[in-house]
């Protein structure tokens, strides 16, 4: 893949996730260098999408899927987050996917 150095430090944050398989990264976006997709295998409706196109640098956009939940389901779900940092970021991806040991 070839990523903006940002979405390759996400990448970087979340690589044990993905190599143990409790997230994959989604086809859709590969091929487009300022974004990125994500998704549960075991329940792949539940995914997010983050991108850096129009963000400031080191600042991310996030719209977060849920399976089976309309707009007027999520209740106070965060479902969209824009200019948000790493940290922020992963917190949400951490919950969202509800992943464990990222960093080591």
């Amino acid at each position: 893949m070839n990523k903006y150095r940002s979405i390759d430090l996400l990448l970087q944050y979340l690589a044990r996730s993905i190599a143990r398989g409790d997230i994959a990264v989604a086809d859709r976006w590969l091929d487009d260098e300022q974004a990125i997709g994500f998704y549960k295998p075991a329940a792949p409706e539940l995914s997010a999408y983050v991108s850096i196109h129009g963000q400031p640098p080191g600042q991310y956009d996030v719209d977060l899927e849920y399976p089976a939940l309309d707009d007027n389901d999520v209740g106070n779900i965060p479902t969209k987050s824009e200019n948000i940092g790493i940290e922020h970021l992963i917190d949400l991806l951490v919950m969202h996917f509800d992943l464990h040991d990222i960093a080591g």
